[in-house]
């Protein structure tokens, strides 16, 4: 179809940049009004142009779960101790001597018993023991100690193993121990009655 002038309304002759019935110019007019709807054009065509393939995504690498050690295997409570045959007795070695074991012995910085007991006072230089931390005592013929609820605890070394000791219950100990209490290393015997003990303070 032919295109019209815009002013006169004759028929334009195929790129023609004049109108022949009026004279008026009407070839920058056209192409202004074509730039125009071509920029339209594009423009909507690329605001709503949907894209033909969708990108898929990339492949997350797998995230590895974090690796828990197991906890150490508890080991197991304390054999009874062997019975202290008649003519032998407990005794307790610490870094300030040895003493035996014949009543209650109360052990700690600065242990306190009544007149039926005894107290065993051992060094702290790692302030771990507190004032009455543990007893020891004769039970039948064999030795137990009882953490008396201090605050590090009573631990049993018994060949390489180690054990604690629960407060309030009494654990069976046996010649070669070591039972530290806190951080004071105390070690078990048996040895002979009537030797004199090594003075402790």
């Amino acid at each position: 179809m032919a295109a019209s002038c815009m002013y006169c309304g004759s028929d334009l002759r195929p790129n023609s940049m004049f109108c022949l019935e009026c004279g008026q110019i009407v070839a920058r007019k056209a192409t202004h009004e074509h730039a125009v709807g071509s920029r339209s054009q594009s423009e909507t065509r690329d605001r709503y142009e949907v894209p033909s393939q969708t990108r898929a995504p990339e492949p997350r690498e797998p995230v590895a779960e974090p690796v828990i050690a197991p906890l150490p295997p508890m080991q197991p409570p304390a054999q009874v101790a062997p019975n202290a045959p008649e003519d032998r007795e407990w005794v307790l070695t610490c870094s300030t001597g040895s003493q035996p074991v014949v009543k209650d012995l109360f052990v700690g910085r600065r242990p306190s018993a009544d007149a039926s007991a005894a107290v065993l006072v051992l060094e702290d230089p790692t302030r771990t023991l507190s004032r009455t931390h543990a007893v020891v005592r004769v039970v039948g013929d064999g030795l137990v100690v009882e953490d008396l609820g201090s605050a590090n605890g009573t631990r049993l070394e018994r060949a390489g193993q180690w054990s604690w000791c629960q407060s309030g219950s009494p654990v069976a100990v046996a010649p070669g121990d070591i039972v530290h209490f806190g951080g004071a290393p105390v070690a078990v015997s048996l040895r002979s009655r009537g030797v004199d003990a090594v003075p402790t303070s």
